[in-house]
């Protein structure tokens, strides 16, 4: 039983950590998807002038 419980909470923590891993990881690819829209408008606007 303790065994069983055991191998049921690691797989608990293991799903949590793969699942704030994917979040970070999807976070970080947003944030670079943003920066670089930012810094193409940027450049449009920079040209425009």
């Amino acid at each position: 039983m303790t065994i069983k419980f055991d191998l049921r909470k690691g797989l608990i923590i293991l799903a949590i950590y793969c699942f704030i891993t994917l979040c970070l990881f999807m976070a970080a690819d947003h944030l670079k998807r943003l920066e670089n829209t930012y810094n193409e408008t940027v450049s449009c606007t920079n040209i425009d002038k």
